[in-house]
């Protein structure tokens, strides 16, 4: 299993490390009221207090032009077994879903139980779709779970490039 790191802040002190560290994925959130995201697939770019991960299942490539979507689950232990087992029909089904490219569990390296479901795609609009479909509904019932208890939440970011000086 791999390490992912992420990194949150402004657009232009983000940007810094990804001239410094191409490898790097930018990100610009969706809506104008949170952070851009810095997402390290490599795990070893040396930050000061990145959220750190450990990717249980991955599969695919996060390519140039990218619709992230982070859906972040806070679970109580019960809950474990069933999220896991209902994200793994999405990973054994992810042919169906167009336009997808890449798609990711990580499990946060906290003593609290928190999931993230990172998906990439190729527009946006196609995750949407995702969620409208049986496919998703079982997973549509941990959400609702999630929010109810311990806490959901999901945001999306376009992938962007700085700017080289």
């Amino acid at each position: 299993m791999r390490s992912i790191q992420t990194i949150f802040g402004s657009k232009s002190f983000l940007a810094q490390y990804v001239i410094k560290h191409p490898e790097l994925i930018l990100l610009q959130p969706s809506s104008h009221d949170q952070d851009y995201a810095i997402v390290d697939l490599t795990g070893q770019v040396p930050f000061t207090n990145p959220l750190q991960y450990t990717a249980e299942s991955d599969l695919g490539t996060v390519k140039d032009r990218s619709f992230l979507q982070m859906m972040y689950f806070n679970l109580n232990s019960e809950d474990v077994p069933v999220f896991v087992a209902k994200v793994k029909t999405l990973f054994d089904q992810h042919e169906i879903f167009p336009g997808l490219q890449a798609l990711m569990l990580l499990r946060a390296n906290t003593k609290a139980i928190q999931y993230v479901l990172a998906s990439a795609w190729d527009d946006g609009h196609q995750f949407f779709a995702l969620k409208n479909t049986p496919a998703f509904q079982p997973l549509l019932e941990l959400t609702r779970r999630a929010a109810d208890s311990n806490g959901y939440h999901e945001t999306g970011y376009k992938r962007i490039f700085p700017e080289s000086k």
